[in-house]
């Protein structure tokens, strides 16, 4: 029981990890987003853009706020009563009452521009919690009967039918494969305990199934997050800590002139001037001190070898426990004009 109680716990903080560091990269994006219409009082836009929070359907609501701190724009979901969350909520990441709320602040060029609550449910925590305290309890209730079984008698007829559920149960935890049903030849003790096998199997099955429907409904966020990822006006980019790319928007794109592949196969080295090379390793050391690095003007190297100005910024990205670099690349051609 302390060993069930031990994974129900660490899957239950791994879960909520996973939600938060989700909502946060959503966070993020948006916020990048709310720039423009907190630059220019545009309060539509602003509502626009928070309503595309509607295709993530465990948060509920979420409130921009202007540099005066004012409420600038709301979204909130069908049904809801409306509410405007609170700028007390002054943390990254929190979660309280059942709730996820997430505070990213919208910056650019070092100048606060204002302020972006986002409120979640935790549903999908709860619906995950409950499924692996049904799966943990049918094995548990498993593993008494068998242990029950075996105390109560050691008779060959009784233990070589044990035996041979031993060898399935190893045989299906080596290969995973939990389609295979053990056949039952009699209708004593042995024969209920096969029964028990059984449908435990069924109910692995049918978690199986569940757990597919709920990756599948993940994906789809995903590509969500990739429409949004593409509607970005600036250039952004996930990288390893090595500088090699290995996500970019349709902005990053246009600025090189290049296709999605052919960047893939580059790293910032690859793209950037040896004259820039020094600058670069501060920005990187200030990177891992930091947590972040930039504003700082640099140049690219195109498609046709010319030198594109830019203007960059990034933050280190946590995903499945390993470091990325995400960063914000804006072309800032017309303005050095």
């Amino acid at each position: 029981s302390i060993g069930f109680t031990f994974i129900g716990f660490w899957n239950t903080n791994r879960l909520k990890k996973e939600i938060q560091s989700g909502l946060i990269l959503n966070a993020k994006l948006v916020a990048s987003y709310c720039i423009a219409p907190l630059t220019f009082d545009d309060d539509r836009q602003a509502t626009e853009l928070l309503s595309q929070l509607k295709n993530i359907n465990f948060i509920e609501s979420a409130t921009l706020y202007n540099k005066d701190g004012k409420a600038f724009a709301q979204y909130q979901e069908d049904g809801l009563d409306n509410e405007n969350l609170p700028l007390s909520i002054n943390k990254e990441s929190t979660f309280k009452d059942g709730y996820f709320y997430i505070t990213e602040s919208v910056i650019f060029q070092n100048e606060p521009y204002g302020t972006l609550i986002i409120k979640a449910n935790s549903n999908a925590l709860i619906l995950a919690e409950r499924n692996m305290l049904t799966t943990l309890s049918l094995l548990l209730i498993i593993l008494i009967i068998l242990s029950l079984i075996l105390a109560s008698s050691m008779q060959k007829h009784i233990s070589q039918p044990i035996l041979k559920l031993s060898n399935h149960f190893n045989k299906m935890a080596s290969n995973q494969d939990f389609s295979e049903s053990i056949t039952k030849k009699s209708n004593d003790e042995v024969g209920l305990l096969y029964d028990g096998f059984n449908n435990f199997l069924d109910q692995i099955n049918i978690r199986q199934k569940e757990r597919d429907i709920a990756m599948s409904a993940l994906i789809e966020s995903e590509e969500r997050n990739q429409i949004l990822l593409n509607f970005s006006p600036v250039g952004l980019a996930l990288s390893k800590m090595d500088g090699t790319f290995i996500e970019v928007n349709t902005s990053f794109e246009k600025i090189l002139g290049m296709d999605n592949h052919e960047i893939l196969k580059l790293s910032y080295n690859d793209i950037s001037p040896k004259n820039y090379h020094l600058e670069d390793d501060k920005q990187l050391e200030t990177l891992l001190k930091t947590g972040k690095y930039g504003p700082y003007e640099k140049e690219f190297i195109n498609h046709n070898g010319d030198l594109v100005p830019v203007n960059l910024s990034g933050i280190i990205l946590e995903r499945d426990g390993e470091e990325f670099i995400w960063s914000s690349i804006e072309d800032i051609t017309e303005r050095k004009k």
